[in-house]
This record gives structure tokens, C-alpha cells and sequence, in this order.
């Protein structure tokens, strides 16, 4: 929830050098705001106003419009539009000692506990996932990740993926650690 909001403080900044009234955003009906949203519409229109929930000034501290066209679709439902429009989305960075969900990107989550975070190092967890991922979507077998500075790697299988050997398993490290140099 802080990187959200740290992301969220960077782009109203950038919206107002830039004069960029709305800002659009992919908040879908599971996300927090949600909430909120039908709130502001219950005040302003004494009713909730579905129709209207994807262009509001919510949160109002930032004083700005944010224009949200999935806010009223489940996950199912932006699934169905990815697949109707035919968009590749990719997740990057998939955590390999999660499973049945991805983080998406936030480098902070690769960093040892107790290390001291530097630009420097997030900029090497930012590659090396980036690197560890691509090879682990090329496979197919595999969801995997890094950790700094400890060089952890995190390997795991996909969800419908079974029968995956021991040597298996090793032969993929060994291909990730011939990608990193190690």
C-alpha cells in the first residue's frame, strides 16, 4: 500500500507540471477505492450512481480527476476484455515463492530484510528479475525471482505444471545462474 501511494503523489505531480487535468488509471471493483467511490456518489447524487463511477475527484486530497474505466469489472471481466481485444499483458517479475499470485515489478520486495536499500540496488534487482523472468516465460515450467544482495534465487513451478524432477528444478537454476554470470 505505500509504493501505491508514493506512485499515486509522483504522478499528481507530474499531472500538474504537465497541466494534465485526468488521470486514467486500471483500477478495477476489486481495489480499495471502490469504496469510497460509490461514498462520493452517494453525496453527490443520493443514490449510487454506477454509471458514473469512472470519472471522479476521488481520493479528493490530490484535487483532481481520476478516470478509471474498469473501476465496474471484476477480474473475470477485465480477463474476457484482454482476450475479446486480443492484449498481451505480461506481469514481470514473478515472485517465485508465491503461489496463485503475482507482485507485479515493485523491486523493493527482492531486497534481503535488514539491507541497505540504495538506487544502485534496485536498479540490479530491476534487471536481474527482468532477465530471470524472461528466461522463466521462455521455459515454461518455471516462476522465479531474485533476491539482493544474498543472491537468492526463488524457483518454483507454474500452477499447472506437475512432475517436475529434482534434476529439472537444478538444470533451470543452473541456466539462471549462467544468465546472471555466476
Amino acid at each position: 500500500r505505500i509504493c501505491k501511494n508514493i506512485m499515486k503523489d509522483k504522478i499528481i505531480k507530474l499531472s500538474k507540471e504537465k497541466g494534465v487535468p485526468i488521470i486514467l488509471t486500471g483500477d478495477t471493483a476489486l481495489e480499495k477505492i471502490s469504496g469510497p467511490i460509490i461514498q462520493y456518489l452517494r453525496k453527490i447524487y443520493n443514490e449510487e450512481k454506477f454509471e458514473k463511477m469512472e470519472l471522479t475527484p476521488v481520493p479528493k486530497r490530490y484535487g483532481t480527476l481520476f478516470f478509471r474505466p474498469l473501476i465496474r469489472c471484476g477480474h473475470e471481466d477485465v480477463i474476457k476484455l484482454k482476450n475479446y481485444y486480443g492484449i498481451n499483458i505480461e506481469r514481470i517479475h514473478e515472485v517465485g515463492d508465491k503461489f496463485g499470485y503475482w507482485r507485479e515489478g515493485c523491486s523493493l520486495q527482492y531486497c534481503d530484510y535488514s539491507t541497505k536499500i540504495t538506487e544502485e540496488l534496485l536498479d540490479k534487482l530491476y534487471l536481474y528479475n527482468k532477465e530471470i523472468t524472461d528466461l522463466a516465460r521462455r521455459d515454461g515450467r518455471f516462476r522465479a525471482s531474485i533476491k539482493l544482495p544474498s543472491k537468492e534465487l526463488l524457483v518454483a513451478p507454474v500452477e499447472n505444471v506437475k512432475d517436475i524432477t529434482h534434476r529439472e528444478k537444478e538444470e533451470f537454476i543452473r541456466k539462471l545462474k549462467n544468465i546472471l554470470n555466476w
